[in-house]
């Protein structure tokens, strides 16, 4: 495990969003496990390159990320947090109405921001998840927007091409809101900068956001090993011990209804390793022997989804 500590330097010119990620790679380690800690990289761009779809590969997910709502695949959004009043009511575009009539009143306010969390969303939460992002500020300097976003903890091969994509969409609702600039400097700060090729960005399991303990136990009775597979793939990720309870009702399914079934001692194995994985993440957000548990868990996880693949294959039942 390594920590690593990096100062500001100039805006780096980019002619694409899709280099930010490449800039952020070679800033942070590589190994599992390893964390750069105050990491902060600037960027300047003309405007045009925020409308370029084909250079944002997850602008999908972000569209989703901005509803006031979660679907049933996120734990929450972006939108959720960064719309509510101060009776933390959500309005559609609350927040950055709020950016553009400030910014329109007063180009260089220190007001025109919003912010994801308050204290209260934070204290006693444990391991419930809440934004990363915590807050987006912009400025207007003649013709350039200057925006500053900071994140408690950002992971960089993954959710930054997600993140990517929001700020896009933001700059584009400012642009379209009559704000006037040709140039914009971004600045991406993280108190925390990781790179996780297993990331899941968050999304749940399907067996998590499409199941309960009795769909499950029907898959198990049916012998629907290619259900089953489906299923298992959704818990190759790092998020997996947020979906703990789903995994447990998929092994208490295969258990009960194909006791014979040689997934049955990987997926009490693994079960075991999750459980360990959940209790660790309550003291530490990362370190080796942390990161040796999800990488055993990952590993256990793609070898039931093989495994469950092929009896779906050969026809067990």
């Amino acid at each position: 495990m390594g920590c690593y500590m990096f100062e500001t330097k100039k805006p780096i010119p980019i002619t694409r969003l899709s280099e930010i990620q490449q800039h952020f790679l070679a800033a942070v380690p590589r190994d599992s496990g390893d964390v750069s800690f105050n990491l902060a990289l600037s960027f300047r761009f003309r405007h045009h390159i925020i409308r370029d779809d084909s250079d944002l590969p997850r602008l999908a997910e972000a569209q989703e990320w901005q509803a006031l709502q979660p679907n049933k695949f996120l734990y929450f959004t972006h939108g959720q947090y960064a719309n509510r009043d101060s009776h933390l009511a959500a309005h559609q575009s609350f927040a950055l109405d709020h950016i553009v009539r400030e910014l329109k009143r007063k180009p260089t306010s220190r007001r025109a921001l919003f912010s994801l969390l308050h204290t209260g969303d934070i204290v006693d939460t444990g391991d419930k998840p809440i934004p990363s992002l915590v807050l987006f500020q912009c400025g207007m300097v003649q013709d350039e927007l200057i925006a500053t976003t900071y994140f408690r903890a950002l992971e960089v091969k993954q959710f930054l091409l997600l993140n990517v994509a929001e700020f896009a969409l933001w700059a584009r609702y400012l642009r379209d809101s009559h704000l006037s600039f040709d140039w914009i400097t971004w600045t991406i700060y993280a108190f925390q900068a990781y790179a996780e090729a297993k990331s899941n960005c968050l999304r749940k399991p399907e067996a998590a956001a499409s199941y309960g303990p009795i769909q499950i136990a029907g898959i198990a009775s049916r012998r629907d090993y290619a259900a089953l597979a489906e299923l298992l793939r959704g818990f190759t990720c790092r998020e997996a011990y947020l979906s703990r309870q789903a995994f447990e009702w998929l092994c208490d399914g295969v258990q009960e209804f194909i006791p014979g079934s040689s997934l049955v001692p990987g997926l009490l194995a693994a079960r075991d390793v999750l459980r360990v994985v959940e209790e660790g993440t309550r003291t530490h957000s990362f370190g080796e022997d942390l990161d040796r548990l999800i990488g055993g868990f990952i590993k256990m996880a793609e070898e039931l989804f093989i495994e469950a693949t092929r009896l779906a294959r050969d026809g067990r039942g």
